[in-house]
């Protein structure tokens, strides 16, 4: 028997990289102290160049933690070798991230959304947030020339109804 609730264990699942990036920022901001406190600068300099990473670190993994979906959808996403593959009872497909051209957010009349990829002579692949492995796909998108995680948050986060287009290749 489990003391926590299945829910808030979820949730608190998916906050547990940003947390232990913190705890090991503290031990590397730890050791830039003792460095101030014994004189030595070359641990001074560790610790801050540790930290920096760190910090950077911990901010992606917010971005990832936040982006994560709770709601459950039907289907598996697949990234594997750059190619994309949603295992689905309808609507399924796969399509590779070169020959990706348009990513799109839409957003249901229930708050449902789904991410719309589009790649030419191949119809939309609609790839519902909840779907299970769905939460790779932002950092898969990452890779695409000008986008950020930070801009697919804003627009998950936005969460206007409609279809949203938040990425297109330059021709």
């Amino acid at each position: 028997m489990s003391l926590i609730r299945p829910e808030a264990r979820e949730r608190l699942s998916r906050w547990i990289e940003p947390l232990a990036l913190a705890a090991a920022m503290l031990l590397a901001l730890r050791l830039a102290w003792l460095g101030i406190a014994r004189g030595a600068w070359v641990l001074v300099g560790l610790g801050l160049v540790l930290a920096a990473v760190l910090g950077v670190l911990i901010y992606l993994a917010i971005l990832r933690a936040s982006l994560a979906r709770r709601l459950a959808a039907v289907g598996l996403v697949e990234v594997d070798e750059r190619r994309i593959t949603y295992l689905a009872p309808s609507l399924g497909g796969s399509l590779d991230l070169d020959d990706l051209r348009r990513v799109a957010l839409s957003t249901g009349r229930g708050g449902t959304q789904s991410w719309v990829l589009y790649a030419p002579d191949q119809t939309p692949l609609v790839i519902p947030l909840g779907a299970e492995g769905a939460d790779i796909l932002p950092d898969t998108f990452a890779a695409l020339p000008g986008l950020s995680l930070a801009t697919l948050l804003r627009s998950v986060a936005a969460a206007r109804p409609g279809m949203e287009s938040i990425w297109e290749k330059q021709r």
